[in-house]
């Protein structure tokens, strides 16, 4: 019942933001992207003057503030408190135990074992969403139904996917943790570089509303290829070469996993650290390979129809020269496309240019 983490869908895949390495090509091939007739695998919808919601930066709260300001400061002076006064809030640490039933019956996995208890911090989002707000407000001794609905797809166990599930929490303890006071005299004692708690919690409070502004426009791409995409339509399957090379990129990336953590059997390593079998693991590499294939061909489409979609081996070798200076890797471009294709890096290149068009002209608002 807790959320695996696992490979990110693709979505916004191939696209935009997806990392050069993920068109990684496996081989010459006589099939590319920029040959493709990209009318018989999407239809094209509604692209630009559109207005597209985005949430806005999360506002930086004095406990926000604070909380950073006590684990950057003040982790050696953390002192674990039970609570016994008080309700479960956000950032507190309760042990419980659980029942998990499903239609009535519990099922496998969603149950503390008997006589063992679970641990969680709420608001880590470890648990499947609304669990951990659901002990919001408990208190200790306190027994109560929590609704949940699994994600869908749920990874973790595709079954359960998208169903309704109720947790039956009884409530053991609650624990936080507490800091002293920051003073001029602490801060001086821990050797910061602050001179007064004042100056350590503006530097703090710039900090993160500096990062909740970058978060927001790393959403701003995401939002406007979502919704490029959900006026699209897919008449065909995308071309397998294409499919396949995302697959063996994912496949390849897994097994350098397992290698590093010394498995050498695959199955066994999806099996513990994905929470699912290798069957399972395939389909769902499938399911993302189509994905982002679909996505590419997408942003070939976009680019064909604003015009810009013809790159000249001349603008392609300039662009895989600053690729090169700014993130390293390769010590020439002849390296670089041998060892991704150039298919691959000239998709990389359209995906950035539609983007940045796209962006330029659909209205944001995060009214």
């Amino acid at each position: 019942m807790k959320k695996k983490k696992w490979h990110k869908k693709i979505g916004i895949a191939a696209a935009m933001l997806a990392s050069f390495s993920m068109l990684v090509s496996c081989g010459k091939k006589e099939e590319t992207v920029e040959s493709l007739n990209t009318s018989k695998y999407v239809t094209l919808g509604e692209y630009s003057g559109m207005t597209i919601h985005v949430d806005a930066p999360q506002e930086v709260t004095d406990e926000m503030v604070m909380n950073r300001l006590n684990t950057r400061l003040l982790s050696s002076y953390m002192e674990e408190v039970e609570v016994t006064d008080r309700a479960v809030i956000s950032g507190d640490t309760v042990s419980y135990e659980c029942v998990g039933r499903m239609d009535g019956e519990i099922f496998e996995g969603g149950s503390t074992p008997e006589g063992g208890t679970w641990s969680t911090t709420i608001g880590s989002g470890g648990m499947i969403p609304g669990f951990e707000d659901g002990i919001i407000g408990m208190e200790i001794g306190e027994v109560r139904d929590v609704v949940c609905t699994f994600p869908d797809p749920y990874l973790n166990n595709p079954d359960m996917s998208g169903k309704e599930a109720v947790f039956t929490i009884t409530l053991h303890s609650i624990t936080t943790y507490s800091y002293p006071e920051l003073t001029a005299e602490l801060l001086e004692e821990i050797g910061s570089s602050y001179a007064t708690p004042e100056e350590a919690k503006a530097d703090i409070r710039a900090s993160l509303e500096e990062s909740a502004q970058a978060a927001y426009e790393e959403n701003i791409p995401s939002a406007v290829w979502s919704a490029v995409l959900a006026n699209c339509e897919f008449p065909a399957d995308p071309p397998e070469f294409l499919v396949k090379q995302y697959e063996d990129s994912l496949v390849n990336e897994y097994s350098y996993y397992a290698s590093m953590y010394g498995y050498t059997d695959f199955a066994a390593f999806v099996q513990d650290f994905l929470g699912i079998t290798e069957a399972q693991f395939n389909e769902q590499v499938t399911q993302i390979s189509k994905a982002a294939a679909q996505e590419t061909i997408t942003a070939e489409a976009l680019a064909d129809a604003i015009g810009i979609g013809n790159i000249s081996d001349e603008e392609l070798n300039a662009e895989a020269e600053t690729y090169i200076a700014t993130y390293g890797g390769f010590e020439s471009i002849d390296e670089l496309f041998e060892s991704n294709s150039r298919d691959a890096f000239r998709s990389y290149v359209i995906n950035a240019r539609v983007m940045e068009w796209l962006t330029e002209n659909n209205t944001i608002t995060s009214d």
